[in-house]
């Protein structure tokens, strides 16, 4: 059986059905609707969960320079921002013959849960790999209460 893909307009239509019903949610729920908004497919990731605490972005960055990437955490709304820009010149820009690679400008932002701390990055073979760490603080761990 194929996998199910949300777009934005079917995200729009989940939240105002079970919104309703909820308390407490309005952050989780703002945050998912910020990813539906920002949900493009370029250029193309992946998410590889290592186990429950460590995850890995790959992110295809085929014909971007180390320099020409960077990666930001933006504290407001928890987003992690990953961004492309080639500056090449005229004179340093290739002449293609045929160019079936797209290595055009991006900004890629992911939307990080509020126990999840960004590490660090490489770039290997073409790949940015930018990796997490769900933190859980102890307040949030379970616990057991004594009876008295």
């Amino acid at each position: 059986m194929g996998t199910l893909k949300f777009n934005a307009a079917m995200m729009d239509d989940v939240l105002g059905q079970v919104r309703p019903f909820t308390v407490g949610f309005d952050r989780v729920f703002n945050n998912l609707q910020t990813v539906s908004e920002l949900a493009n497919n370029y250029p193309p990731y992946n998410i590889l969960k290592h186990d429950d605490e460590n995850f890995t972005i790959e992110i295809a960055a085929a014909g971007f320079r180390k320099e020409e990437l960077s990666i930001n955490v933006v504290p407001e709304g928890n987003k992690l921002v990953v961004q492309g820009v080639q500056y090449r010149s005229d004179e340093e820009a290739p002449e293609y013959y045929y160019q079936g690679i797209a290595a055009r400008n991006f900004t890629r932002t992911f939307a990080l849960a509020e126990d999840v701390e960004v590490g660090d990055a490489e770039f290997v073979d073409g790949m940015l790999l930018v990796h997490f760490t769900r933190v859980v603080p102890e307040a949030k761990k379970p616990r057991t209460v004594e009876i008295s």
